[in-house]
């Protein structure tokens, strides 16, 4: 039995069975290859009209529909994918082709101005976050610590005390799940250790604190910490994160790598740059030596 990871947008890769992909996802269809064109603009119009039958990966229809409408620009892509794995069918073929037009697909979403500068924000939140998640857990921890020192050392009556197990009851009233499976074993184990065994609420907070200080930072799915951390261009980003999503797509083979004029050509059609800005392949190939050299790391 053979597997291969299938890439799925917006997501992490799973692994599918190829009998499973090719009996249930996709249709029995003979494509053109009169052409490398015809061939991958066949294997798109196809695709499309599937996942609109489905309704699945919607965000990514816009991008096919415009590539059909820019063969031109398109042809020295298209010609790369054939001249290496040449013109496939649709059952039974490699799978590196649909893997390598599933990059091209989603790249007009994933690796634009505004997706990545959507994602350079969301990452700056998520630092702010967790700064402010260490602190708050901090401050709330010593206030918790507080308040119960005070109420036991100045023999204030506290009006009920929560425990630990009572704090996780409390928090899963609404969880049907939790209140059938979890609850009554939690609270027999309430019952059967006293409080000596387990940690104070107090201390429960505070080591939400220290969870979050010392896990990693967060790391984008698709797009390079280089590319989220680095000075923002349009072209340099497109560059990088579209040679990254290919470089870790399993059953690409390793030695495949689209040339520096067929990565401008999709540069410039992703991107939509204006005349007197067109990505050129002098463009590519300086980003990918600074890349080599570790520029980007």
């Amino acid at each position: 039995m053979i597997f291969f990871r299938y890439r799925r947008q917006h997501s992490r890769s799973r692994y599918f069975n190829v009998s499973e992909i090719y009996g249930v996802i996709e249709k029995m269809t003979s494509f053109s290859n009169e052409s490398p064109t015809a061939y991958c603009e066949d294997r798109t119009r196809h695709q499309l009209a599937d996942d609109k039958e489905v309704g699945i990966w919607m965000s990514r229809w816009p991008f096919m529909e415009k590539i059909l409408n820019r063969s031109l620009e398109m042809k020295h892509i298209y010609r790369e994918i054939c001249d290496r794995f040449g013109y496939p069918p649709q059952r039974g073929g490699n799978p590196a082709v649909l893997l390598i037009l599933e990059a091209i697909w989603d790249s007009g979403k994933l690796f634009t101005r505004e997706e990545i500068s959507k994602k350079r924000e969301v990452r700056k939140e998520l630092f702010t976050l967790r700064d402010e998640i260490i602190s708050l857990s901090g401050k709330l921890s010593n206030s918790m610590a507080r308040q119960r020192e005070l109420l036991e050392c100045e023999d204030f009556d506290p009006g009920g005390y929560a425990s630990l197990i009572d704090l996780v009851v409390l928090a899963g009233k609404n969880n049907g799940l939790f209140d059938n499976h979890v609850r009554e074993e939690l609270q027999g184990l309430d019952r059967e250790f006293d409080l000596k065994y387990w940690p104070s609420p107090e201390q429960l907070v505070d080591a939400i604190g220290v969870f979050e200080e010392s896990r990693p930072s967060p790391v984008q799915g698709y797009i390079p910490e280089s590319v989220i951390d680095g000075r923002s261009n349009d072209f340099k980003d497109f560059v990088l994160s579209f040679d990254a999503d290919l470089d870790e797509t399993h059953q690409i083979p390793c030695d495949f790598r689209f040339s520096d004029n067929a990565v401008a050509s999709l540069a410039n059609v992703v991107l939509d740059l204006p005349d007197n800005k067109v990505v050129t392949n002098d463009n590519v190939r300086v980003i990918r030596q600074r890349r080599k050299d570790g520029a980007y790391s």
